[in-house]
This record gives C-alpha cells, sequence and structure tokens, in this order.
C-alpha cells in the first residue's frame, strides 16, 4: 500500500477515537454515575444530558476544524522529509 493510503488512513482512526471516546465517556457518566465518581475530580458535580451533548459536538468541532486539515496537510511535508532524508543519506553516506 503506498505511503499515502497509509497516512491518510490515521484519519479514521483519529475520527473513530476523537467521537467514540468522548461519547462512551457521556453515555457511562449519564447512565451509571455513581461508578464514575469516585474518579472524577468534582464527584458530586451532576451535569444534565445536554452538556454532555456540547461537550461532543465541541470535540466534534475541533477534530474537523483542526486535527483533520493539519493530517491532510502534513503529508506533503512529511513526504518532502523523507525524500530529504534519502538524499542526505544518499550523499553523505
Amino acid at each position: 500500500m503506498p505511503d499515502y493510503l497509509l497516512f491518510y488512513h490515521n484519519i479514521i482512526f483519529l475520527f473513530v477515537i476523537f467521537s467514540l471516546a468522548p461519547l462512551l465517556l457521556a453515555l457511562i457518566e449519564l447512565g451509571f454515575p455513581a461508578s464514575v465518581s469516585s474518579f472524577k475530580i468534582q464527584s458530586k458535580i451532576r451535569l444534565p444530558p445536554t452538556s454532555f451533548f456540547q461537550y461532543y459536538k465541541d470535540v466534534m468541532r475541533v477534530f474537523l476544524l483542526v486535527v483533520d486539515p493539519l493530517q491532510l496537510s502534513s503529508y506533503p511535508h512529511h513526504q518532502g522529509v523523507t525524500s530529504c532524508e534519502k538524499w542526505w543519506n544518499l550523499q553523505f553516506w
């Protein structure tokens, strides 16, 4: 598989991590608040479901506006660095 396809697969993995991890945390917090309260810093604070939905939307917005473009734009830079390293190794080794 070409390098760029492997590099772009990272976007899929990051999307799964960024979307499922916060959703799982929110569902556990809403469904079983007593089991999670010992791990919280402010254990007596209970948030409504709307705040969890807002948190999830914010996480997905950050992913779409920051992580995705960063991944997409960093591949050409990565490709340039590896070709430079290959040239450097050929010239001086």
